[in-house]
């Protein structure tokens, strides 16, 4: 019986702690621990874009991407062609070009070498300090092992060449003045032996490294000061080093691409982020397949002939598009010092950004860029969601609404579905809406910023 008051006690002690954290959760200025809310934590883009005929993103058979949904053949769009060109729209933008300056690339020696010259550095020393950065931040057991391998490959090939030559000179006998040459040496033999260059090429499996140009430079005077990277030390401890370097170093904020998409390298911890950026992959709100168009080209200095000089095809879509972007908008700027104001300006950036990408395959031939024509924001305190369900079952036309109608009413009511099923677990709420036509994309990008940055 006391087990049973105990126990009874206990859930609805449970019970009640429960209950304040939902009613703490209902408090839009804390958070479920009770603590005062600093910040929205997460940003969603839900974007609805109608298309023209376009092939915007295509597969590696060259017809536009696809995949079923809800029971249906839908056209898709991926995500990292959404995220290609919304980054390079961010690093040409002058406002905000200085705080997406990262390089995401293998030739990181090219970058070392050149600041390096920059500084100052004699070319030979500039090359061997760079060569010695690609080694620590690529080289694997693997690769040693690769180049292991194809140094003795090298040294075979040459050994074979020495014995080759040697054995042309031994058969060599000078008669009447000429040189004769025995036919079991001949000189094609030598010629193939030694014809390889001895280098051979061997797939580039490096992944891509994102350094910002304030990390190059304080890479490179480390490398000055020292007189080198290695400096015969194990490769171990040099990583250590640069990774310590690497975190010690002032916030300098030219990297906001890097921590969008995130930052990987298997060697040196202090070039890892997480990104705290998501994006799903685009889908047609509507059943849509592709239609193929057909290219015919003629010849212009000979029109009087019959039948055209180039036959092709190409296919195509035309549908409404929606997408979802996420941001994790308190580890965009953590331990940022920049002021609010700039942290608006760079938020608002790729808001717009985003509502403006569109992926750029066949835009020479089926150029179909087009406005965002309906957009939702989101702000979740907990972990957000998708709205693609809003489209499980695809929209069609229907008592004289167009796809785009539909497709906006479709995201309009899954989203209010969301915010009453899931405002109290998540924190979700609704912050903002687009319309093209009664909205400024510049004002409403700085009315969201405003919302998440305060």
């Amino acid at each position: 019986m006391k087990e049973d008051m105990v126990e009874k006690k206990g859930t609805n002690k449970l019970n009640e702690e429960i209950q304040e954290v939902v009613m703490r959760m209902k408090d839009g200025t804390k958070t479920a621990e009770g603590k005062p809310r600093r910040t929205m934590w997460f940003l969603t883009l839900d974007i609805i874009r109608s298309m023209g005929p376009n092939c915007a993103n295509r597969g590696g058979d060259g017809s536009p991407k696809s995949v079923i949904f809800g029971g249906v053949p839908r056209i898709r769009w991926s995500a990292q062609a959404i995220q290609f060109v919304c980054r390079w729209i961010l690093k040409n933008n002058p406002i905000v070009a200085e705080y997406f300056a990262a390089v995401r690339t293998r030739e990181i020696a090219t970058l070392l070498k050149n600041v390096l010259l920059e500084m100052g550095t004699t070319k030979q020393d500039a090359a061997t300090w760079a060569k010695e950065l690609e080694s620590v931040v690529f080289e694997t057991k693997k690769t040693t092992e690769k180049k292991k391998t194809m140094k003795k490959e090298q040294d075979a090939k040459a050994l074979e060449a020495a014995a080759s030559a040697a054995a042309e000179v031994l058969s060599t006998q000078v008669v009447d003045g000429e040189v004769m040459v025995s036919e079991e040496a001949s000189p094609d033999d030598s010629a193939d032996a030694t014809s390889d260059s001895g280098e051979k090429k061997v797939k580039d499996d490096r992944s891509l490294v994102f350094l910002s140009p304030s990390e190059v430079r304080l890479i490179a005077k480390q490398v000055v000061e020292k007189k080198g990277l290695i400096l015969g030390r194990k490769i171990k401890v040099v990583r250590k080093e640069l990774s310590d370097l690497l975190r010690g170093m002032p916030r300098i904020e030219d990297d906001f691409d890097r921590k969008l998409g995130g930052g990987m390298s298997a060697n040196i911890e202090g070039l890892l982020n997480d990104a705290v950026m998501c994006i799903s992959h685009a889908v047609s709100t509507e059943e849509c397949t592709s239609e193929i168009d057909y290219i015919a080209a003629l010849d212009d200095l000979k029109r009087d002939e019959k039948g055209a000089a180039f036959l092709g095809q190409a296919e195509y879509s035309a549908t409404v598009m929606h997408f979802t972007v996420v941001i994790n908008v308190n580890a965009l700027f953590d331990e940022s010092e920049l002021g609010n104001d700039k942290k608006r300006l760079i938020l608002s950036e790729i808001v717009k950004a985003y509502m403006m990408g569109i992926p750029a395959g066949r835009r020479n031939k089926m150029f179909s860029d087009t406005e965002a024509e309906f957009v939702m924001v989101h702000a979740w305190d907990g972990a957000p969601m998708s709205m693609v369900n809003a489209f499980h079952r695809p929209v069609s036309v229907r008592n004289g609404k167009t796809i785009l109608d539909a497709s906006r009413e479709a995201l309009q009511s899954h989203s209010s579905k969301m915010v009453t099923s899931y405002g109290t677990a998540l924190g979700v709420r609704e912050v903002s809406r687009y319309q093209f036509g009664a909205d400024d994309i510049c004002e409403f990008s700085k009315k969201v910023a405003n919302e998440f940055i305060k």
